[in-house]
């Protein structure tokens, strides 16, 4: 039985696959299955994933028809074999002792999962280069504590799910919301995170988060209604979390309000839409939790804005269209 299954999606990226299929394959601790899930990829990232397996036995490839990220990392997961799990982009890397340092913790420590910092990388990186790598030990971390790092906008963490790696037991009857499009990853993180007893921080930036690919997400041009159902996910996340444990309230509201709120808000900024019922449905949800914002470790300028767009949105919205306007080019 391999230690760690790797489940990597793959669609549209034959420019950068190779590179993360690499670094993978260049990892210290050998013991791990790599599973590639060609989800109906017009281009060559099929026969690049092919010819892996080849040469690799713990390559295994599935082909499949497109069905967006969710229903690949899900066919993913029915085949994983490993006693963990961790997910990979297949635009992005990992440092080529990720999966060596994380072995050392579980030998500790035993924890049901580990999280890791990230590192930004441009289109030349090969590798991960940060002094920490090397030489550095997980800390514990309890449930609320990993919820910080993982909110904590300051932070090299995010909620991703690409920068964990979790006990397959507990996350055996968990599943992608293969209905969602966005944020469908944080709502698969506060499931993990509620079933998680024992969790290991390792403060060292492991994974290569690659942003600026045009076509990528984070480019890619979205419509109002996405940023409608980003916040909705993204209250339907923090809402799991706080269900199953109230001393989160706190910490989960505000995270909504921003990553769901002024998200939503400043999508309204980037799709030039000052849109009456979105404006009442993000007021109405940054009102009712002024509370748990003034009470949360927000930053300053995070509350700032919650409470400007709740006294005045549209003098929030024309500030953003001006700085979306410049970011965009607009």
């Amino acid at each position: 039985m391999p230690e760690f299954s790797i489940i990597m999606p793959v669609y549209k990226v034959e420019k950068y696959l190779s590179r993360c299929i690499k670094s993978i394959l260049s990892q210290e601790f050998g013991n791990f299955e790599l599973i590639l899930v060609d989800d109906g990829s017009p281009d060559s990232c099929g026969k690049i994933c092919d010819e892996f397996a080849k040469n690799d036995a713990r390559i295994s490839v599935i082909h499949k028809d497109n069905g967006g990220v969710s229903s690949a990392r899900n066919c993913g997961l029915k085949q994983a074999c490993g006693r963990y799990i961790c997910f990979v982009d297949s635009d992005d890397i990992i440092a080529r002792n990720t999966l060596q340092l994380v072995q050392e913790s579980i030998n500790q420590i035993n924890p049901d999962m580990v999280i890791f910092d990230y590192s930004v990388i441009d289109s030349n990186a090969t590798d991960i280069i940060d002094s920490k790598i090397d030489n550095i030990e997980g800390t514990v971390v309890d449930k609320k504590q990993a919820f910080d790092l993982c909110a904590d906008f300051n932070r090299t963490v995010r909620m991703g799910i690409w920068n964990k790696i979790y006990r397959k037991e507990c996350i055996a009857t968990i599943a992608f919301d293969e209905k969602k499009v966005m944020a469908e990853d944080i709502e698969f993180l506060m499931k993990s995170l509620v079933r998680s007893d024992v969790i290991t921080y390792i403060h060292a930036g492991l994974y290569g988060y690659y942003i600026q690919r045009e076509d990528s997400a984070m480019f890619a041009k979205h419509s109002l209604n996405w940023y409608r159902s980003q916040f909705e996910n993204v209250k339907e996340s923090m809402q799991i979390l706080t269900d199953a444990d109230t001393s989160f309230s706190t910490a989960a509201s505000a995270y909504a309000c921003v990553n769901g709120g002024l998200s939503c808000a400043n999508g309204m900024a980037i799709c030039n839409s000052f849109d009456m019922e979105t404006v009442k449905t993000i007021k109405e949800y940054l009102k009712e939790h002024l509370k748990d914002v003034r009470k949360s470790n927000l930053s300053f300028s995070k509350k700032a804005q919650i409470v400007l767009f709740v006294i005045a949105p549209h003098i929030y919205y024309t500030l953003m269209k001006r700085k979306f306007g410049r970011k965009f080019g607009r």
